[in-house]
């Protein structure tokens, strides 16, 4: 088995001066209901945590490659599908990817941020009986504490879902504090650093009882204000079990997810040309249009030829979050034309090549 979901969670997570150190509060960090944050994952190539320490520059502004876009939307209780698996949630998120949705559950309060649990399907999924304290509070420079936790866990295998265990350790320390450059020009000042190390084994019974050990070293950059993880960086080893057996470490995954730092309340297309994607480009049979919209704008798409005639209206319609809209193009001519986008008040077009 392998331990993509938790990892995950934890990747989208959640300035006094470069000569001060930080202290940050539950005020300071704790999400707030309709909190919305965009996540960029990247290409890991070259990347690593770099080293803790007082009034450190952690310099990341080359990290270009986005890999993919994630936008979490922080969600009210009430009406929260799924709600009585995760008894003591006080607050819940909702992370929009391309082709569904995860619900995380968390606890939240004055003196900790807890994770209680998420919800992807039926198959996939984690139920804290003892949850998984993730910050204390106030945090400062240096303070450390240790934590266990246990729950269930849904998993799929060859198509066929199953429940089994999850139980672990963490240790969780302050490691560094100072400035954190990202890119796009954006510096933070007052910034905390957060090392988790979480060893955990899960088990299942399948054919027989499959047992997996992990270790998961996830670093995370936080700033009072700011309700979530401005940088990610996690480190997962699989250290045992199916279907090598004990020893060994045989499955090593890095990830790098850093904060789009833009007003989430402003919808704009130039926030929407960011991200978007036209795939295949020379397209045959069927073009794919990505994009991510930060609010819930009415974004019209349609096709226009190089006269600047349109040909088709392709989509309109409210959006908010990640989009992925197919069009079929068998019928068209070939040649060159352009996907035109539009809102209220601006227009974004890009070419596309239909063979």
């Amino acid at each position: 088995m392998k331990k993509h979901f938790l990892a995950a969670l934890l990747l989208t997570g959640y300035s006094l001066s470069s000569h001060a150190q930080a202290v940050i509060s539950a005020t300071d960090l704790n999400p707030v209901i309709n909190d919305a944050f965009v996540s960029n994952t990247c290409d890991t190539t070259g990347v690593s945590a770099m080293a803790g320490g007082a009034n450190v520059t952690w310099d990341f502004s080359s990290i270009l490659h986005m890999t993919s876009r994630d936008t979490v939307v922080s969600i009210t209780t009430t009406g929260c599908p799924h709600l009585s698996m995760f008894p003591g949630t006080t607050i819940a998120s909702k992370t929009l990817s391309i082709t569904d949705t995860t619900l995380n559950y968390f606890i939240a309060s004055g003196t900790a941020f807890t994770q209680n649990g998420y919800y992807h399907s039926s198959t996939q999924n984690v139920t804290f009986t003892d949850p998984l304290d993730q910050i204390h509070y106030p945090m400062h420079y240096l303070d450390s504490f240790n934590d266990s936790y246990a729950g269930s866990i849904g998993v799929t295998y060859l198509g066929t879902g199953f429940t089994g265990s999850q139980a672990g350790t963490s240790h969780v320390v302050v490691d560094g504090w100072g400035t954190l450059k990202l890119p796009g020009g954006v510096v933070d000042t007052g910034v905390l650093r957060e090392h988790m190390k979480q060893n955990f084994i899960d088990s299942s019974y399948i054919v027989s009882t499959v047992v997996a050990g992990f270790e998961l070293n996830t670093y995370l950059w936080y700033k009072a204000g700011y309700h979530s993880a401005l940088l990610t960086i996690s480190y997962l080893d699989q250290k045992s079990g199916f279907p090598l057996g004990a020893g060994g470490t045989y499955l090593h995954e890095t990830t790098v997810a850093y904060a789009q730092k833009y007003p989430l309340s402003i919808g704009s297309i130039s926030d929407i040309e960011n991200s978007l994607r036209l795939f295949p480009n020379p397209v045959k049979n069927e073009l794919n249009i990505q994009f991510s919209a930060l609010s819930n704008d009415n974004i019209r798409i349609s096709l226009v030829d190089i006269m600047g005639r349109e040909v088709a209206e392709i989509s309109n319609a409210t959006a908010n979050g990640t989009q992925l809209i197919k069009y079929n193009t068998t019928s068209l001519a070939k040649g060159i034309y352009m996907i035109r986008l539009q809102s209220a008040n601006e227009t974004l077009t890009r070419k596309v090549v239909i063979e």
